[in-house]
């Protein structure tokens, strides 16, 4: 995994620009450590961490800044945060030569960072050649990277997978490399546990919306009191200053979002979605000749309150003009059942009004998690239920439980993956209160099935996934099958009533960080045990 991952990014970074304009936190901890004997399994033809150096990998620098090693991954950006100015930059990173001679197929795999991403103006890319031999501009490089997306963190990483073409299977000098670029503004790509393995990738079916448009009003026809129906929440949100336009992409209306010295935001009124995997689609267009931009996302609502860190952008639609209305598409995934309100956020650096019409939320895997578009045979989960209570136990039976870490009084009560994830971290737990040795819930969402097994237990959420562990990875590994190796736990109790959630095979132990504010499962207890509550 080590090379292959340091290979993605290298190439990814290069052809990438980035633009950090705040401090840079450690990145999420999703270990794929190198085991240190510096030989390769069958099958594998490069694996690099990136966690200390670039192993087998090297950095070309045409330009400005290099790719470095920083938060255990090769990091590519132009932008310096302690000066607070950008360096025009190009640079490789770019694996030493591998043989797929006896390749029936392979593909590359790596987790990433990406952020701040502005079209024009810098460049991320994964590419590869059989004709590299330490020239760059001499060797024809095949673009595979496809789409990368852009996070909103410095603590998700996001995993990229890619069949390698067909053109350099059963070439016996092979290199892949990790591309970026940047001008007058830099994104920052982050990549680490690269990896290029036999095989293929298994192909998604291409996504179809089948909900219809999941938002009210989306063609800005209907006001009431001079506000556009539906576009307003009742969180901090909605920080815009809007008004009705009869310029209009279709209709007789759109709404004008009013330009300021600071960022601000037109909001949708919060909507409870399910998991699965969204596309927003919307007309936008500046006011006036002074042009415009806009960017799309969405923040997360927890008892009617915006989160601060729960705002999740995508890119920026720079260089609009008043004379055409431009289509633009954002498409996002939700891993677990979200309150949110979708935003739109006219950026200080333009500063103009821009128009916005003809707005639409479709999904071909999730849907509207308050039951107005759920068909009659959605999963009960997915509805909430008052007062459903759990209870402590320190003795384990087969039954349905949650699994809850008391962090200063409160309780994380862990989150599944949602349907449409394979792998990841726990993230976003439920704050729960506990009485006595209870605690109640309003939904089902959180809970898993703990069954009886040869060797230990098996662990399974609503989506009838098991949980397992392999590679060297400290997250977790869910399908609708019982892998032969790494889905049996053995569950143990302390003497305060906390669990031992112990993968036989890795012997790793569940545990909740309080850093990252998630489940992991590591080699030594260096975090929260949770406790057991048994659903009653």
């Amino acid at each position: 995994m080590k090379r292959y991952l340091s290979i993605f990014v290298s190439a990814l970074c290069a052809l990438t620009v980035f633009n950090a304009c705040s401090d840079v936190p450690a990145p999420y901890k999703i270990p794929g450590e190198d085991p240190g004997d510096g030989t390769l399994g069958a099958g594998i033809y490069v694996e690099e961490s990136f966690a200390t150096d670039f192993g087998t990998f090297k950095d070309y620098t045409e330009k400005g800044n290099p790719w470095i090693i920083d938060f255990k991954t090769a990091k590519a950006t132009g932008y310096d945060n302690a000066s607070k100015t950008t360096t025009e930059s190009k640079g490789w990173l770019i694996s030493e030569a591998f043989d797929l001679s006896q390749s029936t197929g392979a593909y590359v795999e790596f987790e990433y960072i990406l952020r701040y991403v502005r079209a024009g103006q810098t460049e991320n890319k994964v590419l590869i050649s059989t004709e590299y031999f330490g020239d760059v501009n001499a060797a024809k490089w095949i673009d595979i990277t496809g789409t990368l997306t852009e996070g909103s963190d410095w603590e998700t990483f996001y995993k990229y997978t890619k069949d390698l073409p067909a053109e350099v299977i059963g070439k016996n000098h092979v290199n892949i490399a990790l591309y970026y670029a940047c001008t007058t503004t830099s994104a920052t790509w982050e990549v680490k546990n690269i990896s290029v393995k036999e095989g293929t990738v298994k192909e998604e079916e291409e996504d179809k919306p089948v909900s219809g448009n999941l938002l009210e009003n989306g063609d800005a026809e209907t006001w009431e009191n001079s506000q556009p129906a539906h576009w307003k929440s009742a969180s901090t949100a909605s920080s815009a200053t809007l008004s009705q336009s009869t310029d209009a992409h279709s209709g007789s209306y759109s709404i004008c979002v009013a330009g300021a010295t600071t960022n601000k935001r037109l909001a949708y009124e919060e909507i409870t979605l399910k998991a699965g995997t969204y596309t927003l689609t919307f007309y936008a267009k500046a006011a006036t000749a002074d042009g415009g931009s806009i960017r799309p996302g969405y923040t997360s609502v927890i008892d009617g309150v915006a989160q601060s860190n729960g705002y999740k952008y995508g890119s920026y639609s720079d260089n609009l003009t008043n004379t055409e209305w431009r289509e633009i598409t954002h498409e996002f995934t939700l891993e677990s059942t979200t309150t949110l309100c979708l935003v739109f956020m006219n950026p200080k650096q333009t500063g103009k009004d821009v128009l916005l019409d003809d707005f639409s939320l479709t999904t071909a895997n999730g849907g509207l998690a308050d039951g107005s578009n759920d068909d009659e045979n959605d999963d009960e989960n997915d509805t909430p239920t008052a007062n459903i209570t759990y209870t402590k136990v320190t003795t384990i039976s087969a039954g349905t439980y949650i699994i809850a870490a008391n962090v200063d009084g409160t309780y994380k009560v862990a989150t599944p993956l949602g349907a449409t994830a394979n792998y990841g971290y726990l993230k976003n737990p439920v704050d729960a209160t506990a009485t006595g040795n209870t605690i109640t819930l309003s939904s089902t969402a959180n809970e898993f099935v703990i069954e009886s097994t040869s060797g230990g237990y098996t662990i399974k959420d609503g989506n009838n996934k098991y949980y397992y562990m392999t590679g060297t990875y400290n997250s977790f590994n869910v399908g609708t099958s019982l892998p032969t190796e790494g889905g049996v736990w053995n569950i143990t109790f302390n003497a305060d009533g906390t669990a031992n959630l112990v993968n036989t095979t890795m012997n790793k132990t569940l545990q909740y960080d309080t850093e990252f504010g998630s489940y992991g499962v590591y080699d030594t207890i260096k975090a929260t045990l949770p406790a057991l509550y048994k659903k009653n």
